[in-house]
């Protein structure tokens, strides 16, 4: 029989190969943001205020103007052993013993991996009205237990048991991907009625997206007639999609220094796809794999016209599935903030609902954050999450001041909950669910410019 190890480790390695996107998690849209964990609803000023809360552009000490330039943030999040551990899927010749204790490392639900990357192309405010640009890309990987196990027993004897070939279980094994490109314009609204500072806003958003995928790969099985073994590997696509959202916001300043918001993104939304769906894949025989070089499996995996009537039947549940949540999710956002000086501190409680499942972050957390000047032109940054569910993160931050410029960093360590089960690759997108199980480091990096405040108007005196 032809060599049998292809039969494990090119599918694998194609399941990480069709997701072909940058690891990367934000708990947060904005450099500054990510430093204080997400503890921002009434912190975010100028071009910010337009993705936290459209409200507090109306608020006492907003920039005059605001200018953010592209920013990238990548993060490697996985859910399983720890990262220095997955060195170990790269090995050959591996003795029962190191198999056995990488495996020991390995939950029952498998290894989870998380891409997310959020691009801000850029971000303005003019007084009290604020837009934005930005992309999404959003990539959920799943191995099985018994798909790693079936792995590494491939790299560890050379090939597979034939005779064994019910064993061999990959259950969910599959991936999901999206990449989405909104656009937000806010304004907000003084309430001079009130005896305290205070103010609503709104934000409309309209969202283009460039695709969805969903691929599976699936149980080997033995050919009786051809003796040879079969698997199933399939990746749908294809379709573009485009919707809208409004947003909502309240702020308010009842004491100096202190401010309360309440923000509400995606109140009322829409999302559309359409397209021809496309398929990737088949079913190959271990004589293929034994004889496929890397150009020969991009070819089989060359997109097609999805075709029911003639495509493999596991096709089909992958096109029933294909919408279920593809849109973003109704977020609301609470928050207060005190500040003080060259000192600030931030507390934010953000919850997910409705259907959609297109998310960057966490589903619900709690934060708190706080900063402090120094030297006038270096503030210093950090803040904890929990996701209130048995995940946490710790972030650290820093922006340095060169007259109107800003160049923010921050670095983010995030802790899942490994205790709980994560959902399969199955019936929906399930990204905010998913991403509480998994560990990882975040690094992210941005450039904006600001006009500061006017100095605010002395009071008359009555004569």
């Amino acid at each position: 029989m032809p060599h049998p190890r292809s039969l494990v480790s090119i599918p694998f390695l194609a399941l990480l190969w069709c997701t072909s996107a940058p690891a990367a998690a934000q708990l947060a849209p904005t450099p500054r943001a990510a430093g204080f964990a997400g503890a921002y609803v009434a912190l975010a000023r100028g071009s910010e205020a337009a993705d936290w809360n459209p409200a507090n552009l109306a608020l006492p000490g907003q920039p005059q103007w605001s200018v953010s330039f592209p920013n990238l943030g990548l993060t490697a999040a996985v859910g399983g052993p720890p990262l220095g551990e997955l060195r170990t899927l790269l090995r050959d010749g591996l003795s029962d013993a190191e198999r056995q204790a990488f495996l020991d490392l390995l939950p029952q639900t498998g290894l989870d991996f998380r891409g997310d990357i959020q691009v801000p192309w850029i971000g303005a405010s003019v007084g009290r009205f604020a837009f934005g640009i930005s992309s999404m890309a959003l990539v959920d990987v799943r191995a099985t237990w018994g798909m790693v196990d079936m792995y590494l027993e491939a790299r560890q004897n050379g090939g597979l048991d034939p005779q064994r070939v019910d064993d061999y279980q990959v259950g969910s094994t599959g991936f999901r991907g999206a990449a989405l490109t909104s656009a937000v314009v806010a304004y907000g609204h003084a309430l001079p009625f009130l005896p305290i500072p205070a103010s609503i806003g709104v934000g409309a958003r309209a969202v283009v997206g460039h695709g969805l995928q969903h691929g599976r790969i699936y149980d080997p099985v033995l050919d009786p007639d051809a003796e040879e073994v079969r698997i199933a590997m399939l990746s749908m696509g294809g379709p573009t999609g485009y919707g809208f959202g409004f947003d909502v916001g309240v702020a308010a300043r009842p004491l100096p220094g202190l401010t309360m918001g309440l923000a509400v993104e995606n109140l009322i939304q829409s999302m559309t796809w359409r397209g021809r769906l496309e398929l990737r894949g088949g079913h190959f025989t271990d004589t293929e794999l034994a004889g496929m070089g890397p150009a020969d499996f991009a070819d089989r995996f060359e997109p097609r016209t999805y075709i029911p009537e003639i495509d493999p039947p596991e096709a089909a549940a992958l096109a029933a599935t294909m919408l279920d949540g593809a849109m973003r999710p109704r977020i609301v956002r609470l928050g207060a903030a005190y500040e003080i000086g060259g000192a600030a501190l931030g507390v934010t409680l953000s919850q997910a609902g409705g259907s959609g499942r297109l998310h960057a972050g966490w589903p619900r957390y709690l934060a708190v954050g706080a900063e402090q000047n120094l030297f006038g032109f270096w503030r210093m940054r950090g803040g904890i999450a929990s996701s209130l569910s048995g995940a946490s993160a710790v972030a650290l931050g820093s922006t340095f001041t060169m007259g109107t410029a800003q160049l923010t960093f921050s670095t983010i360590r995030a802790r899942g909950d490994m205790a709980s089960v994560p959902a399969g690759i199955g019936d929906r997108f399930d990204f905010p669910t998913r991403l509480t199980h998994t560990s990882g480091y975040a690094f992210v990096l941005g450039l904006d410019i600001r006009k500061a405040p006017p100095p605010p108007r002395p009071s008359r005196r009555p004569r």
